[in-house]
């Protein structure tokens, strides 16, 4: 015995110093493995065994486990037959025929039984078939391979694989449902065990409502304002809670900040689309407490992807989309990911025109399979033709500001604005990160942002009575916007005891300027009535691009510290326990100011399945900056500082998930006199509940539900004159739906979507509103194959009634424009 022993010792030994850093794999390219598929099956025991002396000997877990599960799980069904057996023999027959690594203790399920697999199956599907009530879910390596675990093992810092028998996270088969999202200084975490609201869009949801925007994408939260989309004009009206985004740092791209204009990015880029909801003073730092709007860039496939897609409007606007991914190299060591997108065609206004280009490249370098280095880059441009940017109702139709009665609403394909205004917008940016598992349970990221956008309006307000008797004010200039952000974190997970700690510690440096150019203003007065608007005189010289901007109106710099801590005790108890400090001096200004911004959130889990939260949050934002069309252009006012508090629970079960958030936030109010000068005062107090759900009836049926009840008021305003008043372009409450049913006898999807927003105030006094909407959207989708490649055909029907509606922007009196109307969208996507 003591021989055996020695040679057992001896050839573990060798095995590890091979495989190096504790790896050992299991699959279709191991040594053992390796001869024929047809002899493979003799080799699993053997596999299996060699993986249980090498894991017998690990005491830590290997130093290549992600700590952030980030990548996609292999979405290709294949066939399998695999009959039910010992769980260690169909696991090494599964991970064979697959071609993936897995590292398993075949010691350890010596008395599991599996059901096996006979059918077409994902990576994904057969993992849930296989671990079904086994007590065994995986875990993701970087290097793309998988580590199998017991469930209470799993901890929230290394995120394991839990895949709905109903389908992938966030395909239709799951409903869109999204299980995990990144959450910048706490990384990658379950959203169920998260103590804050999110919701995340998915890319196949993206492709299936055939979005453009995040006005077509959003419209199934009740949370998110009634807004317009970009393809007219630009995107103004997008809100959280109620509360817009903070201009300045409201936007991140893959976790940093890209000062982009009026979420104007193109959706074709993006894998995912994540929205916090709520302050995040102590998650990202400044911002505005309403939320904020994280878009991932889509990254290189472990597998070859191609995809072209076609689609086309009713009113003649075509779009054509080119994607592909995959891996190079030995080992696959190097990723690439390239989009390209042309736009051209009129839009649905009359006479209207928009053009849209854009391009994307994503590359990574498995440099070890602990070492990790990304790069991107994304450029966009976009012009429109025909639109306006907003419009004013007053009491007498001329050139003031002094809100009164609003016209009815306006069919939404008639051009108010004379067909030469235009909106050009320029989107760039560049990143990179080089992420590095140091340890076990130990992991650096080193990341960088930079965006440089520019805007460039030649257009009008339009001021109108409640006849719809106006006058034009024209206007064109153009902006610059820059950001660079610097970004290290270091975390790890360690314990004291009974609790794990999962910590993190970082830094952040952001620099942003804004530019202008000379901003042009043309009075045209009493120019007739919206019923038959009038083409009148062009008075715009020479383009002005947002290259030649050279007028500063802000350069700041953002400096900030942080450290968090997430303490899991047991399997019940959460508590987020954080600190940021954050310094911002603006040289434009000179102005300079501090704040330590603390946060603590909990998480409670009485049963499997639910989740109960709360937390505290304070924020810093910057102080408003007066436009352009102000009385007081170009005046910057003081940071505000803003206060959360939030209750939720969150349920989630293979079928169905659902979450209810009770939110209370406080922020300085800004507002317009009647005098158009722009100020700071008082204080706007919002609270309201938030519901939502996500449901997968049956194999045929999902539906999805939201709706929002918000309390937003104005309080401690001068002399209290707007105290208790509704917070402008707010409504009291807002209902969404959304469901696909799935034909049994043809591979046919009916969808069907339906909104709901109320009346909102247009005034500080709230003598004037704008009536309440509900629109309508259909469409289906159909699911084949061509020579052998998959065929997706799409047709959405928006606004399905062409009900005529206005569209608001909160916290600006009086700004209007009009709601999209009847739009009808036939695409094609061939993915091979």
């Amino acid at each position: 015995s003591a021989t055996l022993h020695g040679l057992i010792e001896k050839g573990r030994s060798m095995i590890l110093r091979y495989v190096s850093g504790w790896r050992l794999v299991h699959n279709a390219s191991c040594t053992h493995g390796r001869a024929s598929r047809q002899k493979a099956s003799a080799g699993y025991g053997f596999c299996a065994f060699l993986c249980a002396l090498s894991l017998s000997a690990a005491t830590v877990a290997p130093p290549g486990l992600a700590q952030t599960a980030n990548k996609t799980i292999e979405t290709d069904q294949r066939p399998y037959a695999i009959a039910p057996g010992k769980l260690s023999d169909t696991l090494a027959q599964f991970a064979a025929l697959s071609g993936i690594q897995l590292v398993f203790d075949a010691a350890q399920l010596a008395e599991k039984q599996s059901p096996g697999l006979n059918g077409r199956y994902t990576t994904a599907q057969g993992f849930s078939t296989l671990l079904q009530d086994s007590g065994y879910v995986v875990q993701r390596y970087k290097n793309g391979g998988y580590r199998l675990v017991a469930e209470d093992e799993a901890t929230t810092a290394l995120l394991p694989v839990r895949i709905s028998a109903q389908g992938l996270p966030g395909t239709a088969d799951s409903a869109y449902r999204i299980e995990s999202a990144t959450i910048n200084i706490l990384g990658e975490k379950a959203i169920k065990d998260t103590p804050y609201s999110i919701e995340s869009y998915s890319r196949e949801l993206i492709d299936n409502k055939q979005a453009r925007s995040l006005a077509g994408l959003a419209k199934g939260d009740a949370s998110i304002s009634l807004m317009m989309d970009n393809i007219a004009h630009e995107n103004y009206s997008f809100a959280i809670r109620g509360i817009q985004p903070d201009s300045f740092t409201g936007q991140k791209i893959d976790g940093l900040n890209a000062r982009v204009s009026s979420s104007d990015l193109p959706l074709e880029h993006l894998a995912q689309v994540q929205i916090l909801k709520g302050a995040s003073g102590f998650l990202y730092g400044f911002g505005a407490p309403g939320g904020i709007i994280n878009y991932l860039l889509k990254r290189p496939t472990d597998k070859p992807y191609r995809s072209l897609s076609a689609q086309v409007m009713d009113s003649g606007l075509t779009l054509a989309h080119g994607d592909v991914g995959g891996r190079l190299g030995a080992e696959d060591r190097f990723g690439y990911r390239v989009n390209l997108l042309y736009e051209s065609g009129d839009t649905y206004i009359d006479n209207g025109e928009s053009r849209r280009n854009s391009g994307s490249i994503a590359l990574d370098w498995r440099i070890t399979p602990d070492l990790v280095w990304r790069v991107d880059a994304l450029a966009g441009e976009h012009t429109r033709k025909g639109g306006y940017y907003l419009l004013i109702p007053n009491s007498n139709g001329a050139i003031n500001f002094s809100i009164n009665k609003p016209p009815a609403p306006i069919d939404g394909s008639r051009r108010l604005a004379p067909s030469y205004t235009s909106f050009r917008s320029v989107n760039q940016s560049f990143g990179t990160d080089l992420s590095w598992d140091i340890a076990a349970g130990w992991a650096l990221n080193l990341a960088y942002r930079y965006s440089d956008n520019g805007r460039e309006p030649r257009t009008a307000f339009i001021f109108a009575d409640s006849s719809g008797d106006y006058s034009l004010a024209l206007f064109d200039f153009a902006q610059r916007f820059k950001s660079d952000q610097s970004q290290a974190l270091i975390s790890g997970v360690f314990r004291t005891g009974p609790i794990t700690h999962t910590l993190t510690v970082g830094a952040s440096y952001n620099k942003i300027s804004d530019a202008r150019g000379r901003f042009n203003f043309f009075r045209t007065p009493n120019v007739g009535n919206l019923s038959n608007p009038v083409e009148v005189n062009n008075p715009f010289g020479d383009f002005i691009s947002y290259k030649d901007t050279d007028i500063k109106s802000n350069t700041s710099h953002r400096r900030e510290v942080f450290i968090s801590d997430t303490l899991q005790i047991g399997k019940a108890w959460d508590i987020i326990l954080g600190l940021r400090h954050s310094s911002w001096d603006d040289k434009f200004t000179k102005f300079d100011k501090s704040a330590t911004t603390p946060a603590i959130a909990m998480t409670f889990r009485p049963m499997d399945g639910l989740s109960l939260y709360g937390n505290y949050i304070e924020a810093l934002e910057q102080g408003t900056i007066a436009p352009g069309t102000a009385a007081n252009a170009g005046q910057v006012f003081s940071p505000l500082v803003s206060k959360q508090y939030e209750f939720g629970a969150k349920a989630e079960v293979s079928d169905w998930s659902v979450s209810a958030a009770l939110f209370r936030i406080q922020r300085g109010l800004t507002y317009t006199t009647p005098a158009n000068i722009l100020t700071q005062d008082g204080e706007a107090r919002y609270q309201g509940l938030e519901l939502n759900g996500k449901f997968r009836f049956s194999r045929h049926w999902l539906l999805t539900a939201s709706a929002m009840w918000l309390d937003a008021v104005n309080q401690k305003t001068t002399g209290g004159q707007f105290d208790g008043k509704r917070v402008i372009g707010t409504a009291r409450e807002q209902f969404s739906l959304y469901s696909e049913y799935r034909l049994g006898f043809m591979p046919l999807t009916l969808t069907a979507g339906a909104r709901y927003v109320g009346k909102r105030a247009i005034d500080p006094n709230n003598r004037f509103y704008v009536g309440d909407v509900a629109l309508l959207d259909i469409g289906a989708r159909y699911e084949t194959e061509v020579a052998g490649q998959r065929l997706t055909l799409r047709l959405n029907v928006d606004n399905l009634a062409n009900q005529a509606y206005w569209g608001t922007v909160t916290l600006e009196d009086g700004r209007l424009q009009q709601g999209a109307p009847r739009t009808i969208k036939l695409g094609a996507q061939l993915e091979f």
